[in-house]
């Protein structure tokens, strides 16, 4: 038997109720609507007007959990905290467009939502295949998890002199910690793999080849990596920091949206470092060995994944699902399709994406890069999240929506411009708009 996650109601109406994942997935608990039907896993709370439509997300990879709140009215509890809900005077649609923290679970983590006398909670059980074959509880998990943050600052003092001064941000497989040189005093960023996931081989090879593809690239708009560092059967990717946050973080404390200068600064940066990403001679794992190829793809450009330098520079950054794109279809441990793993951000992936992720070209990063422009300008996403049902039927159902329709202070040449590059065929095209000329378009039109 496989890792398994159980997820079941032990308390309000859906009590007794179980819901059970072998592998990589998804799930939504929420109050909903009978035309919400298709929605796939989702957990319907009816009967209680205290739960929002779309309360709770979970990530699932057993035998990992991430949970996080969906900006819902109430919030969302783990163990009796609340850890996520949408802002007093929010509308539902404004909370879901929100950013909310992301907590991993260990087994036996009460998650609750609704208020009092109208609570509905639900346990989370999480078991692991032992090596001889056998369930248990996930223990070694939860112990890893448990002992994570001791070990990594036992890590980072005694083999490569450094200090770890606080979290920056957790991942699925992977932490990012903000770490001090001991001698030069230098800040810089740590990511480190959970323990528990190092026994993965396929989220071993993403975190490879994450650092070698980084180590490769070498532009002011990309961010620096230092250095691969190893220890036993662990590995870590040394990284420069970036203090100026993420895009995403700079929108959230503008009020959501950018001013034309700023945003357009900003894209052209990005669209910089696809040029260079694009046409950069690399050496790529594929199933006949190493191979060097020209131009690598980054499949996952979005806000989160943009950051700022502290003098004002723009970085762009993970390149955990890069690939290749010489090498489509060839590259060892690819990332299955999507009816197995995510494929970077729907907010901002493209219809080609979807259909050809294996095989993704440039066009699919400058797409993104068109989408992510398009959110800094309006701080709206591209296409109507109409309760955003699940990735495909967000990305299939709903059609790009054109830019001056979000906000019509945008010059009109610039719009025409942005939503040529949005545009989605219907029959496929041998032709598209590359990173460089996207940007000379973006100028002309401003002119």
């Amino acid at each position: 038997m496989s890792d398994m996650v159980t997820i079941k109601c032990i308390e309000g109406s859906l009590k007794g109720q179980t819901w059970t994942f072998h592998c990589v997935d998804t799930a939504i608990i929420g109050r909903m609507a009978k035309e919400d039907r298709t929605i796939v896993n989702k957990i319907n709370v009816t009967g209680n007007d205290r739960i929002s439509r779309f309360n709770t997300f979970f990530k699932i990879d057993p035998p990992y959990v991430i949970v996080r709140d969906m900006g819902s009215l109430n919030g969302t509890y783990v163990n009796g905290r609340i850890i996520g809900k949408r802002e007093d005077g929010m509308s539902a649609e404004e909370g879901r467009r929100g950013s909310y923290r992301e907590v991993r679970l260990k087994d036996s983590d009460v998650i609750g939502m609704g208020t009092a006398g109208y609570r509905e909670q639900f346990i989370v059980n999480i078991e692991e295949e032992k090596p001889d074959g056998k369930m248990q509880i996930s223990d070694i998990v939860n112990e890893a998890i448990k002992k994570q943050e001791e070990a990594e600052r036992e890590y980072a003092n005694a083999v490569v002199g450094l200090r770890i001064l606080k979290t920056l941000g957790h991942g699925g497989f992977a932490s990012v910690q903000l770490v001090e040189d001991v001698k030069t005093h230098k800040q810089m960023a740590l990511k480190l793999m959970h323990p528990a996931a190092q026994t993965n081989p396929q989220k071993r090879f993403w975190f490879m080849r994450e650092a070698s593809v980084m180590m490769q690239l070498k532009h002011p708009n990309i961010v620096t990596t230092h250095q691969l560092l190893f220890s036993g059967r662990d590995f870590h990717i040394l990284m420069e920091y970036c203090k100026g946050g993420s895009l995403e973080d700079l929108c959230a404390n503008n009020g959501g949206k950018l001013g034309l200068r700023l945003a357009t600064e900003i894209i052209c940066q990005i669209l910089d470092a696809l040029d260079y990403a694009h046409n950069a001679q690399i050496i790529m794992e594929s199933k006949g060995g190493k191979r060097q190829v020209r131009g690598v793809v980054h499949r996952d450009i979005k806000p989160q994944n943009i950051l700022l330098a502290e003098d004002g520079t723009v970085k762009l950054s993970d390149f955990g699902l890069a690939k290749a794109f010489e090498l489509a279809g060839q590259t060892a441990g690819g990332l299955p399709t999507l009816s197995g793993q995510y494929c970077g951000s729907a907010l901002f992936c493209s219809r080609k994406q979807l259909n050809h992720y294996r095989d993704a070209k440039p066009e699919v990063d400058v797409w993104s890069a068109a989408a992510t422009y398009y959110y800094l300008l309006t701080g709206r996403y591209v296409r109507d999240q109409n309760g955003c049902k699940d990735i495909y039927e967000y990305i299939y159902k709903n059609d790009v929506q054109p830019i001056l329709t979000r906000n019509p202070g945008i010059p009109v040449r610039l719009a025409k411009v942005i939503d040529k590059v949005l545009k989605e065929e219907e029959k496929e095209s041998s032709t598209y708009t590359t990173a460089r000329e996207f940007k000379n378009q973006i100028l002309e039109a401003l002119k």
